[in-house]
This record gives structure tokens, sequence and C-alpha cells, in this order.
């Protein structure tokens, strides 16, 4: 009785043996053959004699219960051939594994390009395209607008900073910036603003209030051009000051308005009230100094600011108003009164504009600056000049209301311009701006008789 799992020589040659198809599945049972019939030499296997069983005529592949004839011996062949099956098996075996894991390499590629497939399915609609376009359009338009930007700040001496990385700390000008009496680095002028720059815009803006501002004068039978007056303005370490004024430390925002309006081409906003036709600026460098309250003669000794101080200046420093037994007197009206009764000259008449400039929402709009008229009006009597502000919407009917309260005299007139001349109709519906009298305009009063 044979035992299973033995290994029988004579066997081995029947490769439909249902004991070795069993170990094997089919893809590496057809290998197994297929090699097997490969090395087999040209001639086939080697003759053999057959095996005598007894009472048996043909092989069934089933050991007898009898001992086996001598002549059954397995011969040298069979061993090697056993042997070559053992490698071959284990070449397969080998193949195999490598196999397995190139599969398994080569899946995971697939399923990484699979997903990538799915992601550029995705990405290629239309939808997504556009949302691309208009990403890189947006993008081309602030990369333009930025660079207009610092085109523009270098126009005016200024240069871009942010976005930069900080630099080291420096633990000894922080120890000289806390034994310092004041708190430096909070009041220094800027860095991004040069003084070259400053001085540069002011005798830009100079050049515009000598042409507009100078004028002839009379002294006897002898007449001159006499250039306007000018005022100082100072830019001190920790501030800035405008000769009338008070001083100004940079952190505040009087003293960032009126760099900007210098920086900007303009004059500044604080004396567009006192000068509506501009005054020429003198830069008093002194960034060097530290501004200490109560310091006197700030502008030098030889300084024409420094004597009497005129009417606006004299009224800068009265209150507004004051109370006396219960009552508000506004006191700085009343003694601007007595200014300006019986009195030749200019007289700055304040209009409807004033009160606005004055109010928080007034202070801070630049842009309603751009729409006032600053109108010139010679009275009848040649001994004033009215200084009076109006909207370019105004008409002429709100201009001869200020007229009539600040004239010397009584009687019907006319408003007459020299240049073109012409005469304007007092009852005229029409506003300042369609007859042209802004953005300033000279006029002239003459009696009707």
């Amino acid at each position: 009785m044979e035992k299973e799992g033995e290994w029988i020589p004579g066997i081995s040659r029947n490769v439909n043996n249902k004991d070795i198809l069993d170990l094997l599945d089919d893809k590496t049972t057809n290998k197994i053959v297929q090699n097997f019939k490969k090395a087999l030499p040209p001639g086939g296997l080697p003759a053999s004699k057959p095996i005598t069983i007894q009472n048996q005529q043909n092989y069934t592949g089933k050991r007898s219960s009898n001992p086996p004839h001598p002549q059954a011996k397995p011969k040298a062949s069979d061993t090697d051939l056993l042997s070559q099956m053992a490698q071959k098996l284990s070449k397969v075996e080998k193949l195999s594994e490598l196999q397995r894991k190139e599969i398994k390499e080569k899946s995971t590629i697939i399923s990484g390009l699979q997903n990538e497939i799915e992601t550029l399915k995705i990405t290629s609609s239309p939808e997504y395209v556009d949302a691309y376009t208009k990403l890189q359009q947006e993008n081309d338009r602030l990369r333009s607008q930025i660079s207009e930007m610092e085109h523009f700040l270098s126009d005016y001496g200024l240069k871009w900073v942010g976005g930069q990385k900080e630099g080291n700390f420096d633990i000894n000008s922080l120890k000289q910036d806390i034994g310092s009496n004041e708190p430096v680095y909070r009041y220094n002028l800027p860095r991004e603003i040069d003084v070259i720059v400053l001085e540069r815009r002011i005798q830009e803006l100079n050049m515009i209030a000598e042409k507009d501002a100078a004028r002839w004068v009379a002294e006897g039978a002898v007449h001159r051009f006499k250039a306007p007056e000018s005022i100082s303005i100072a830019f001190y370490k920790n501030g800035l000051i405008l000769q009338g004024f008070q001083f100004k430390p940079y952190s505040s925002n009087e003293a960032q308005s009126i760099l900007s309006d210098i920086l900007d081409g303009y004059f500044p906003y604080d004396l567009k009230r006192k000068y509506p036709d501009g005054i020429p600026l003198r830069l008093v460098d002194k960034t060097e100094e530290m501004y200490k309250a109560g310091s006197s003669n700030i502008f030098g000794a030889n300084d024409p600011g420094n004597g009497l101080l005129s009417k606006d200046q004299f009224l800068d420093q009265l209150p507004e108003n004051v109370i006396r037994n219960g009552n508000i007197v506004p006191i700085r009206e009343d003694i601007s009164k007595m200014f300006d009764k019986g009195k030749a000259g200019t007289i700055e008449v304040k209009t409807h504009i004033d009160n606005y400039l004055q109010t928080p929402e007034g202070a801070n709009n630049k842009e309603a600056a751009k729409t006032i008229t600053t109108l010139r009006i010679k009275t009848e009597t040649g001994m004033r000049n009215l200084i009076i502000k109006l909207w370019f919407s105004d008409t002429l009917q709100t201009l001869k209301r200020y007229i009539d309260e600040n004239r010397e005299g009584k009687g019907r007139y006319e408003l007459r311009s020299t240049f073109p001349a012409r005469v304007f109709d007092l009852s005229d519906g029409k506003t300042l701006q369609e007859l042209e009298l802004i953005p300033n305009f000279a006029l002239a009063m003459r009696l009707i008789s």
C-alpha cells in the first residue's frame, strides 16, 4: 500500500498524475511541462524495461503489495530529472515573487494615474477654464496697478518699503531711545520723505503763488511791482510748525495732512482761509534739532514774520466764544467787525462755505475744496476789496446778499468785469460755473445813477 505524498520515480513520468497536479496551479503546471519538454534530449527519454507487475497487463501507476522486482530499482537518470525539476520549481517561485511585486508596483502607479486623469477631467471643464482665466487676468491687473503705484511714489521721492523682512534687533539703539528725553522714534520725519523733495515741491508751489499773488502798488506817483509776503514752515526732528500756527508733531493728523498737501502739489489746507490765492512758503530745515515747548524766536531774529501779528493771527489766538453773565458772546466775530468797521483794504467775508469747512465733514473733505470759487469784489468807493468764497453751484443772488452786508454805501449798483469787459445781471439765475466765474475771478462794483 503506497503512502500519500511518497515519491515514486516511475510514476513521475506520468505528467497527468493527480498527486502532482494537486500541488500546482494551472499556470505553473503548464510552465513546468513546457520547460520539461524543452529539457528532453532530441531522441526523447531513454528506453527502459517495462516493470513487470503480477496479474496485470496494463500499467496502472499503483504499487503492488508484493515486493518489487529487483529490476525496478530507479536509475541515475530519474535522480537527475528530480533535481532538474526541483531547480526549475525554485526558479518559478522566485519569478512568481518578482512578478507579484512588479504587479503591485504597477497597480499603485496605475491608481495614481487614474486619479490624475479624473482631476484633469474636472479641471478641463469650461467652468474651471473660465475661473483660471479670470484669476490670471486679475493677477495681471494687480501687477500693473502695483507698478503704477510704485512709479507714482517715485515721482514724489517716495519708495515703498513694505513686505521687506525685518532687520536684526539693535539693542544699543533701543537703549539710546530709552535714555532720551523724547520718544524720537515716534516723531521723526518719516524716512520715506526727503527734505530735498519737500523743498522742491515748495519751490514749485512758490512759482504759482508769486505769479497769482504779486501785484502793482502805488507809492505816490511811482508804481512798482510788489512781490507777495511769505511765511515760513520749519521742520524739526519731532514735528513741524507753520508761522502763525502751533507746533504739530509728525504723529498728528494735522502734520500728516500738511505733508500730504505739499507732496501732492497743493498749498497746506490750513492756509486756504487766510490766503485763498496762495502765499509763498520758506522752508526752514531744523531736522537736527528737537522742538521744545515755549521756545521763542523760532524762525530767527531777522525773520520778517517775527514782527507784529496780522489781523488773522491775532484773531486765531482769541477764543471763538466766551460766556459773560450767562450769555455766550462771539468775541472773535465781534472783534473782527471792529477791525473791519470803517477800514479800507481787503476784507474776507464769512460765508456758508466757512461754516461748512469748520465742521468735521468739511475739514476732511478735500474734494469739496475743488468746487469752491474765490471772488474778489472791489466796492464802489474803491476803498475795500471783498473776498467772498462760494460754491460753483451758487448764483449771483447769493453773491449779492453777501456784498450788500459788507459794502460801505447804499444805492443801486452793477457788477462788471474788466477782462473781458462784461456787465453781470444780478437777477440772472445761472450758476457761477455757468457764468465762468471760477475758480477765481475779479469783479468791480459801479453805482447806477
